[in-house]
């Protein structure tokens, strides 16, 4: 038994070795920053395709060694899905991921590219452009790239902050501050009630009267006024969630 169970876990996992897919990926081309940042954001693309299980990454030496064969370079290869398709066929590989990065003033921009390498066509195209650092890049948006070449619907992040009233401490700090202005004004209500009804009725007529009409109207008073900053409360961090 113990033997047919090894055999089965061997065959499972080179199942799932020939489910995955080839793909290479080409060295990005740098645009208005260094060589060595480029080859360190493809090199982290690749890593983080080798941790996903769909995929079987070329490795960088070999790629070389493929490209040299057949006179090209890593950069600058070609221009288009059919010529990258026409690599990818030398590779052996069914998909190919290439693109540019670049930066201006403070933004990057990483332009990527999935192709099929069977039909020449390009399967997804991304166009990020990051406000950040080199290493923002590499913690940040990498990673979320990478979701999306897995074919994750993942919306390509900006490393520009979101407007305050987007943030989830607004939001909920507004409607967490609301609700209890509107405990607070339902107290004061109460307690005004209250006077009213056990101490008010009973002095009508006689001189403690005014004195606990004003003591109702006070309760009152207060009670409207937390009953509006509720409402002013709620209905800023309601519309945080529409806009």
């Amino acid at each position: 038994m113990r033997t047919i169970g090894i055999i089965l876990f061997l065959l499972a996992g080179f199942c799932r070795a020939e489910d995955r897919i080839n793909i290479a990926v080409l060295e990005l081309k740098a645009i208005s920053i260094t060589a060595a940042d480029a080859q360190t954001v493809t090199e982290e693309l690749r890593s983080q395709l080798v941790k996903l299980e769909r995929f079987n990454v070329l490795e960088r030496e070999r790629m070389a060694d493929i490209l040299k064969e057949h006179g090209f370079q890593q950069t600058g290869v070609c221009e288009d899905a059919e010529c990258y398709a026409k690599i990818g066929k030398m590779m052996g590989v069914q998909q190919m991921v290439a693109g540019s990065i670049g930066k201006m003033g403070g933004l990057y921009v990483l332009n990527i590219r999935l192709i099929d390498v069977n039909t020449g066509k390009t399967m997804d195209a991304m166009s990020a452009k990051y406000s950040g650092t080199i290493e923002d890049i590499l913690l940040k948006l990498v990673p979320n790239v990478v979701r999306r070449l897995n074919g994750e619907n993942v919306e390509i992040l900006t490393g520009e902050k979101p407007p305050f009233y987007k943030n989830p401490w607004y939001r909920y700090g507004m409607l967490s501050a609301g609700a209890a202005a509107a405990v607070v004004s339902a107290i004061m209500y109460k307690k005004g009630n209250d006077i009213y009804q056990k101490d008010y009725q009973d002095a009508v007529g006689h001189t403690q009267e005014q004195e606990y009409w004003d003591q109702v109207q006070g309760y009152n008073g207060k009670g409207h006024l937390l009953l509006g900053i509720a409402g002013v409360l709620f209905i800023g961090g309601g519309i945080s969630f529409v806009f």
